[in-house]
């Protein structure tokens, strides 16, 4: 399966599996969070880009799930 971006390969799984895991990740022991909640949390950052403005996003990788928010959230943004 092909997609065009980020936002609709998550938009496509987050419809047609929201319960499964997206992201496995270490903080403070193993967390996961699921395909619903990944689309849920880069909508909401992706809104709130868009309502700062501006034209640049500057983005500084740690490896984190709230890193991997930040890249989907930016690409959705535009």
């Amino acid at each position: 399966m092909r997609f065009d971006s980020f936002s609709h390969m998550l938009r496509h799984w987050a419809e047609q599996t929201p319960d499964r895991p997206a992201l496995i990740y270490e903080d403070r022991g193993k967390k996961t969070l699921s395909f619903s909640e990944l689309r849920g949390a880069v909508e909401s950052r992706a809104d709130q880009l868009r309502r700062d403005g501006g034209s640049c996003i500057g983005i500084l990788a740690d490896g984190s799930a709230a890193c991997v928010t930040e890249i989907f959230a930016a690409a959705e943004a535009g």
